[in-house]
């Protein structure tokens, strides 16, 4: 058991301690520090001098002082010391010297209304000061800031106005915009509230004199506001890359793309992922940040959403054997059943069809002409798919007639709500499931595995024949393999869209160094796990040599690459540490012990590369998550562990 609280460290008191009211006393002080958080400052550098009993400072980057070594925690000033605390995620503070409410989100201060991963917010600000009244204008010395959406600006006379009978509080191009003929008797208020006005430039808040200029008063005036920040990067991520988890013997690398939170760094200078990495492959449809599905232009780096966060995604060569697959209202059977168009896809666009009941004498459904399957063969079939007002529908259909009657022996049915896959036959299902991508659109996919030579017809069919069921669908296919790629359009002939390579670009691999050893980090996933090569380090993959030879490692599924024996990946998500020198090579993967040093081939690395050259194995889906490159080979500890780190 632990001795102390998971989220806030407290200590927890032991059996037959002593003294029990020294721990206790403690954690009390702890809570006492945390609970209702005022912080003094977020941005204080040097320890205060004279600090009160219970105050409390944010330590921010280049704090000095006994704040040395303590960046991202709060200093807390208790019975003569400073105690150290851990800011926990979620964690709300009153910051004093800002006047306002913030949320500690595990990187940095934000907005408590709303934020993002990457900083971008809602942000709502009052500024107020007191204006001595003279001339027949004043301005203030508070400003609306630039791209401030300004809510209202408030006054309060807080000593009689003299020398004028009343006054008007605006901007200079319009005078009493937050209010006019305000009062100049003590305690006289308004609370000048406008529609949301943006500005564009710093501005000033004018009091002007009616009936004679201003000899004398004071007027509280308050601007109310909000601010829009922009995806930013807080100064303690700034170098994120020289933090303890990148650090390998001590050295950062020369090479660091975060993939999940959209961060990169090439020789100690931050980049973009255009900075660093290249695609070339076709077009592909992913999930965005929202839930939708888009398309990525061919030759553009692919992000998805899909699994919750942002991943780059490279894709094995696949080919759509189903025809029409993106233009079928004219080239599909019906069967009791009607099409329509005008519904848009889910990526925005019109090639939908939409299938309405219009027979209730028997089974309707729609069915697409056969594609020839052979024994041995594992098929993915998917497609996008929108219910109408009655759920419920079947792919009813992949089916192998006995012979050229078309007599079907053999028939497999799924249910996408609320039923169970039954196989049977000669057809076996081997895995099937929903994902939901926005807009009350779902991509349904299964995988068979076909035992017996035939023609599979895809045919969606309605669950139950009531007149006016109705279904939408789009972009259907079929493809050896079974992992549902991106979807391939397909019109009179299948289809294939090439694979997937992502090289670092000629700047990011000169980091790298030539010749010269190298310490590789990767963390990632792979679908399928079974049969494909991922990547290696020879001359068609993620390190190479400039003059071909013999594999130096390669990772993949099953025990390949003389120079190791290979790494077996062994399970979806990997995280791997491969280091290289002229002496030897190692690798740990998982947190695994590392592999045995061996000797590499003659020869030195000249660039790194995602995928072969020839692009991800078909069949092969690679979703990457970070890649780190360090100029020299680890020692086996750090090696070891990195790659616990990443596990």
């Amino acid at each position: 058991m632990s001795d102390h609280s998971a989220r806030l460290g407290l200590p927890y008191l032991a059996a037959a301690q002593a003294q029990k009211h020294v721990t206790h006393n403690e954690g009390l002080r702890r809570l006492d520090a945390y609970v209702h958080l005022t912080l003094e400052s977020r941005w204080t550098l040097a320890p205060p001098s004279r600090p009160h009993e219970g105050g409390s400072w944010f330590v921010p980057v280049g704090a000095g002082g006994v704040f040395t070594g303590h960046v991202g925690e709060i200093a807390s000033w208790e019975e003569g010391a400073f105690e150290f605390l851990p800011v926990p995620a979620g964690c709300l503070a009153f910051i004093r010297d800002e006047g306002r409410v913030m949320l500690f989100d595990g990187m940095g201060w934000v907005s408590h209304l709303a934020s993002t991963a990457h900083h971008a917010a809602i942000e709502a600000h009052v500024v107020e000061e007191d204006v001595v009244l003279s001339g027949a204008y004043i301005e203030t010395g508070i400003v609306i800031p630039d791209r401030a959406i300004v809510l209202g600006v408030s006054t309060r006379t807080l000593s009689v106005v003299t020398g004028a009978a009343s006054y008007d509080c605006g901007v200079a191009n319009e005078r009493a915009k937050f209010g006019g003929s305000l009062g100049a008797a003590r305690g006289a208020s308004n609370a000048g509230v406008v529609g949301p006005t943006a500005y564009y430039a710093p501005t000033k808040i004018r009091l002007s004199a009616n009936g004679g200029a201003f000899t004398g008063g004071r007027v509280r005036v308050a601007i109310h506001y909000m601010m829009c920040p922009v995806a930013a990067v807080f100064p303690e991520e700034e170098a994120w890359w020289r933090q303890a988890p990148y650090l390998l013997d001590g050295m950062a690398p020369v090479i660091s793309a975060d993939l999940v939170r959209e961060r990169y760094m090439l020789a100690d200078a931050h980049c973009s992922a255009m900075d660093m990495f290249t695609r070339s492959g076709g077009t592909k449809w992913v999930v965005n940040a929202s839930g939708s599905l888009v398309e990525v232009p061919a030759n553009t780096l692919a992000f998805d959403y899909s699994t919750g966060r942002r991943r780059m995604v490279l894709e094995g060569a696949a080919t759509n054997l189903l025809l029409h697959s993106q233009a079928f209202v004219a080239n599909w059977g019906v069967t009791r059943c009607t099409r329509v168009g005008g519904v848009a896809d889910p990526a925005g666009g019109s090639n939908v069809s939409t299938f309405t009941t219009s027979d209730a004498t028997g089974s309707a459904y729609f069915e697409q002409t056969g594609v020839t399957v052979t024994a041995g063969d594992v098929c993915m079939l998917s497609a996008f798919v929108k219910e109408g007002a009655s759920p419920g529908f079947y792919f009813d259909g992949l089916e192998i007639p006995a012979d050229a009657s078309g007599v079907v022996t053999h028939r497999l049915s799924l249910t996408w709500i609320g039923g169970t896959p039954v196989p049977s036959g000669s057809i076996a299902l081997q895995s099937h499931g929903v994902t939901s991508v926005g807009g009350g659109w779902h991509r349904i996919w299964m995988t068979v595995a076909i035992t017996k030579a035939g023609r599979i017809f895809f045919r969606p069919q309605f669950s139950t024949n009531v007149l006016g069921n109705s279904l939408s669908i789009y972009l259907p296919q079929l493809e050896k393999g079974d992992v549902a790629t991106s979807p391939i359009p397909t019109t009179t002939a299948a289809v294939t869209r090439v694979a997937d390579t992502a090289p670092l670009s000629a700047s990011a691999a000169a980091k790298v160094g030539v010749p010269g050893p190298c310490t590789i980090g990767v963390r990632g996933s792979i679908s399928p796990v079974s049969g494909s090569v991922f990547m290696s380090m020879d001359t068609s993959a993620l390190i190479r040599r400039p003059s071909g030879g013999t594999s130096l490692l390669a990772i993949t599924p099953v025990n390949q690459g003389a120079a190791f024996g290979g790494l077996n990946i062994g399970a979806e998500n990997f995280g791997y540490v491969l280091g290289w020198n002229a002496a030897g090579a190692l690798a740990s993967g998982n947190g695994a012990l590392p592999f045995a040093e061996s000797t590499p081939p003659a020869g030195s690395f000249s660039a790194v590369q995602l995928g072969s050259n020839t692009g991800v194995t078909a069949g092969c889906i690679i979703a990457l998550d970070e890649l780190l490159v360090w100029p020299f080979k680890g020692s086996t500890a750090a090696v070891q562990m990195q790659a616990r780190i990443w596990a």
